[in-house]
């Protein structure tokens, strides 16, 4: 099917109220245009496209995604926004994260600079290097999704709301990043 079906499919959904919003995942630009505008069609708007977006994979900045969502009223929402634990601080070169963690996947010795700045803007801001990264992505505009295993990190992950980064230090943190790339279910 196409994307344009999808998109009427979903106003079918929120048309016989087993939703009162809708969003995509992992959708290009063209494929959320598509989708929102078969929604619009039938008045109905496209809340979010959820996809990976983090210091470490800003590919939906660098391609167009994000200020296309914006555009068009889509809200981005951010999955793996600490890179599957990279940007937390807990791992360094001599401490590599375990298992399988794709998202994100740079050897700690490669962001050993980033995560020395994260832990800098952090003290100035009375913050982890987790809430710093969390607060990148809520300055960039878009919402993140942060795991969390405990009640701790949870509280943790929420304390980033209080962080308000300077335009500068945002810029420095993107600067300090990666585009990161698309893979067969990952087009935006």
């Amino acid at each position: 099917d196409s994307f344009t079906d999808q998109g009427l499919g979903l106003a079918d959904v929120v048309d016989a109220g087993l939703a009162k919003a809708v969003g995509v995942s992992n959708f290009s630009l063209e494929e959320v245009r598509q989708v929102h505008a078969a929604l619009a069609s039938r008045g109905i708007p496209l809340a979010s496209n959820q996809v990976e977006y983090s210091i470490l994979r800003q590919l939906p900045d660098t391609n167009g995604l994000k200020a296309g969502c914006e555009a068009l009223g889509v809200k981005i929402l951010a999955y793996s926004p600490l890179a599957m634990g990279r940007l937390t601080g807990k791992y360094s070169a001599s401490n590599e994260p375990k298992g399988n963690r794709g998202f994100g996947a740079v050897p700690m010795r490669d962001l050993e600079p980033l995560l020395a700045t994260l832990r800098e803007i952090g003290v100035r801001h009375g913050a982890s290097p987790a809430q710093v990264a969390l607060a990148w992505v809520v300055a960039k505009g878009a919402v993140p999704l942060a795991g969390a295993k405990n009640a701790e990190q949870a509280s943790q992950n929420a304390g980033a709301l209080k962080v308000n980064l300077t335009a500068q230090e945002v810029a420095q943190l993107s600067s300090m990043g990666r585009a990161g790339g698309t893979s067969n279910w990952q087009h935006g």
